[in-house]
């Protein structure tokens, strides 16, 4: 009977408004049950795991300029903005006899932040440059680009650059520039670049020599791992439980076993026979002759005579 409803309805949708007319009512009719059937019964299995402590979440891709791949172990330090600007540095006499109004204003309080990023570097400058006017060798590079990377991995800048993707991309550039000059550093003067990177207190991650090839996970692999740890952590559970139950009777059986030994050996001396047991080491092992050596065998006729 719902056979023939069906093709009725077909029929009709064909001759009203053709293929078209057809098409929401095999999605409405045909295709709709068998749509919420397969969501809930993809629901029903995450909430089963979820009740036993499985929940699967997508792993977060760390980006490459984020301080924990970058190797910065020391946040960007923004010099104090009463400090004057740079180009200040030349004339400190002068700044110092002007008045204090001019002298905020030529402060970086009012300067740009291109402006504290040149006083910031020049700072760092002062601790690995090996004279004031050296500004071409790798530790000044390497200096000078982690100043810039650390002022752009600042909390309130990661939501610009994922607005902006110029200027992750720069950044991400700025980072592997960097590790290029750390590795070819690190060839060149071992000394020197352990020296560089305990000043800039960074991290020296190389690259492995051979790299596996990554393999992609789906979701139903990561949860059948979960699984597979859930059911471990269990086994690990009852075992532990269970080894702390024999442990608790261990003393009664230990007691026993001394009994039943001490009465195994009252009975072998009464019948006669050989003591095989004993309650204090358990069971004798009786001895057995040992076999001949090749070499017992073959001389020993002629020692004998």
């Amino acid at each position: 009977m719902l056979l023939c409803q069906t093709s009725t309805t077909i029929s009709k949708c064909l001759v009203l408004g053709g293929r078209a007319a057809l098409q929401p009512y095999i999605t409405q009719t045909l295709l709709q049950p068998q749509i919420l059937a397969g969501a809930s019964q993809s629901r029903g299995l995450k909430d089963h795991l979820r009740q036993r402590g499985i929940e699967w979440r997508p792993v977060l891709k760390v980006p490459t300029y984020h301080p924990s791949r970058a190797g910065d172990l020391e946040a960007f330090n923004a010099p104090d903005k009463s400090r004057p600007v740079l180009a200040m540095r030349l004339i400190m006499d002068e700044y110092d006899e002007a008045s204090p109004r001019a002298q905020q204003l030529l402060s970086l309080e009012f300067a740009t932040v291109h402006e504290m990023l040149k006083v910031a570097v020049y700072d760092a400058l002062r601790i690995t440059q090996r004279h004031q006017h050296d500004m071409n060798c790798k530790q000044v590079g390497i200096t000078i680009l982690t100043q810039v990377i650390r002022y752009h991995q600042q909390p309130q800048f990661q939501e610009r650059l994922k607005k902006f993707p110029q200027r992750r991309v720069r950044l991400k550039e700025m980072v592997e520039k960097r590790y290029g000059l750390l590795c070819r550093l690190r060839n060149e003067d071992y000394k020197q670049f352990e020296w560089i990177i305990e000043k800039l207190n960074l991290v020296y991650k190389p690259f492995p020599r051979y790299p596996r090839v990554p393999v992609k996970k789906t979701r139903y692999d990561h949860l059948s791992k979960l699984v597979e740890m859930r059911c471990e952590k269990l086994r690990e559970k009852k075992m532990a439980a269970y080894k702390k139950q024999l442990e608790a009777q261990q003393a009664a059986f230990q007691q026993e076993m001394k009994e039943t030994l001490q009465w195994i050996k009252e009975k072998e001396e009464e019948l006669g026979v050989e003591i095989t047991v004993d309650p204090d080491i358990g069971m004798i092992e009786p001895y057995v002759q040992p076999d001949p050596t090749t070499w017992e065998r073959t001389f020993k006729g002629y020692l004998n005579k």
